[in-house]
């Protein structure tokens, strides 16, 4: 049982309390951790859960020289089962969405990375149709010298 409990605190806080740590950091950190999450909550965070049931099957009756009957309220079977709904819950949290999140963390670096669109100035155009055209013309221009297209138009006139 002593076992099982400092495996459970050991496991327990150097995958998921600094994993909630490194939620609140952030970033590439919190990706990192979430991993460490997942593959650390796979490997290492059923330990606790199994000296449980070692220590329940054989050193219990052997402490106690008794036969042992199931208590369910026992502190033997609650840290068995929490440690095991933990467990569990974590791992099928972390493989849904490990793997989404640091797609997400991604998609983010990249959207804020984008230059942002440059905008043109709004022009007002005049009711008579020779002015129009040429307000039109000049404002094209204009707006073309702010904001240069990154690939250069076709000169010629499409129909």
């Amino acid at each position: 049982m002593p076992t099982g409990w400092l495996l459970a605190w050991i496991f327990n806080f150097f995958v998921w309390v600094i994993e909630t740590i490194s939620w609140a950091v952030g970033g590439d950190f919190f990706v990192m951790w979430s991993h460490v999450g997942l593959w650390g909550g796979l490997f290492l965070c059923w330990l606790p859960w199994i000296f449980e049931i070692v220590y329940i099957g054989y050193e219990f009756p052997t402490v106690y020289s008794m036969s042992w009957a199931f208590k369910f309220y026992s502190s033997e079977f609650f840290l068995l089962f929490m440690q095991l709904i933990v467990w569990l819950f974590s791992l099928i949290i972390h493989a849904t969405y490990v793997d989404a999140h640091e797609y997400h963390l991604v998609a983010r670096k990249y959207l804020t990375r984008q230059p942002k669109r440059c905008s043109c100035d709004t022009c007002v155009l005049p009711n008579d149709e020779l002015e129009r055209a040429r307000a039109e013309l000049a404002c094209t221009i204009a707006c073309q010298k702010k904001c240069p297209p990154e690939v250069p138009q076709c000169p010629l006139k499409q129909f």
